[in-house]
């Protein structure tokens, strides 16, 4: 990466490498998106309770359901943010986190059949946060499995489909709970448009950085080819030249001037082969002579 003052330039635009710093990790970036849902799962309880106050649930259910949901919340927050979960290839825990929050709610569906509607709308929430992160093949297992608990519950508990609508207010919750699924699955997709975009600037930063050290290293080859290779090759002539002419002169230490000048060319060899190497081009080229 280049120093922190110089820029990155790609397609016309100038960017600095404190860019880069401020893109969020994946660490930081699972963390608030678990902050985002325990939020969200403070506002499904205060509409739980609401619920409660028109006979539609039971009041066990908000306590029950903000005890396990935040449990599930800072469980997950704890095993990430201390960066245990690295340890495994899906490092944010994405199909794990599915698993346990789609569990959490087909048991309170089932317990709590009379607002199972509300659970139901939360499990399209779940699996649309999770599929930001989840690969095509999990996502299908995962859909498979959570269509065929569902499917169990609604064949098993005959309650389950029941719409509270009984009253003004529960008819109003109903809606209210229609609303917010909407929107928090739209905030879903923009959310994931954020993260394409982030993505994006990510790659463009990276790419740059590539193309920058790229440029650097045919800078160092060159300089190394043609100056410094260059200078040693010269001083090598001159000293083969000057133990040619010691040895013309019987010169006792024309040996020692010999082993200089032959350690000289083994020096503008090195630096030769150092520079192909460094050069992408050069390196090329030679890569296809020796194929």
């Amino acid at each position: 990466m280049v120093a922190r003052r110089e820029g990155l330039s790609h397609g016309g635009t100038i960017m600095k490498s404190t860019d880069y710093e401020h893109l969020p990790n994946p660490r930081q970036l699972f963390s608030r998106m678990l902050l985002l849902i325990a939020a969200s799962i403070l506002l499904d309880t205060l509409l739980l309770a609401l619920f409660v106050t028109t006979g539609a649930a039971p009041a066990w259910v908000p306590l029950a359901y903000a005890a396990v949901a935040l449990g599930y919340c800072g469980t997950f927050y704890l095993l990430i943010a201390s960066g245990w979960s690295e340890r495994f290839r899906d490092s944010g825990l994405a199909l794990a986190q599915l698993a346990v929050a789609a569990l959490i709610q087909l048991v309170f569906m089932a317990a709590a059949p009379t607002v199972a509607l509300y659970f139901v709308s939360l499990l399209f929430v779940v699996f649309g946060m999770a599929s930001l992160r989840l690969r095509i093949t999990e996502a299908l297992v995962a859909l498979l499995c959570i269509s065929i608990a569902l499917a169990s519950v609604i064949v098993f508990v005959p309650t389950v489909l029941v719409i509270p609508s009984a009253t003004a207010l529960e008819r109003a919750l109903v809606g209210v709970c229609i609303v917010l699924t909407l929107a928090r699955c739209t905030a879903l997709g923009l959310y994931g448009s954020h993260l394409r975009v982030q993505l994006g600037r990510r790659h463009a930063l990276i790419k740059a950085s590539l193309v920058t050290s790229e440029s650097r290293q045919v800078s160092v080859a060159e300089a190394l080819h043609d100056d410094l290779g260059q200078e040693l090759a010269g001083i090598s002539l001159l000293l083969s030249a000057c133990a040619t002419r010691l040895k013309r002169e019987h010169y006792t230490g024309v040996g020692e001037v010999a082993d200089i000048a032959a350690q000289l060319r083994a020096a503008v060899e090195k630096a030769r082969v150092l520079a192909v190497r460094a050069h992408p081009r050069w390196r090329a080229t030679e890569e296809r002579k020796a194929g």
